[in-house]
């Protein structure tokens, strides 16, 4: 993995330390945001793993966590005072970058947007596929929207419940994310 360059963005920063960790630990970034007020959230994911019991373990994350934070405290790349969350992305999962939602093409979604598309400001449905731009959402009723993920204020897949048991929906591309 490469350094990072003095023209990297704070964010980029601390991804590349982030980054490192998680390999070391056979994980993968799923997410990491740096916050104004201090806040650095980092979501972690065991890559492959598409089956209950097989993702990341609490014991992981905080081994993780520790790591992260010494090396983030000895590289002095963040000059103020900050908070570290690491987690996993879970089963709703934000949907925030373009392989998010490629990740999750077959998933049901939940997308809030910024603007109405289609006559709607909520869209519901399931990724039926998408691109670095945009994303085509199959509704209930069976139209398409598309959706362009610039103008997504926030979306999430959605953990329903089938037959009396609880289940996400299986979800399709990039190693079977989940």
């Amino acid at each position: 993995m490469s350094s990072p360059s003095p023209s990297d963005t704070l964010a980029e920063k601390v991804e590349h330390l982030v980054a490192q960790v998680a390999d070391s630990l056979g994980l993968e970034v799923y997410d990491l945001e740096v916050q104004p007020q201090g806040r650095i959230v980092v979501m972690l994911e065991r890559p492959g793993a598409a089956e209950p019991g097989t993702g990341v373990t609490v014991g992981e994350l905080g081994r993780a966590n520790r790591e992260i934070n010494g090396r983030l405290e000895v590289s002095g790349v963040i000059p103020f005072d900050w908070e570290l969350e690491v987690g996993s992305p879970g089963v709703e999962r934000a949907l925030r970058r373009p392989e998010h939602w490629q990740g999750q093409v077959g998933a049901r979604v939940r997308v809030v947007m910024m603007a109405s598309v289609s006559g709607d400001q909520v869209v519901e449905g399931t990724i039926v596929e998408c691109d670095e731009e945009t994303a085509n959402v199959r509704t209930d009723s069976g139209g398409v929207v598309h959706v362009p993920l610039a103008q997504v204020r926030r979306a999430r897949t959605v953990f329903e419940i089938v037959k009396g048991r609880k289940r996400p929906v299986s979800r399709k591309g990039k190693g079977g994310k989940g």
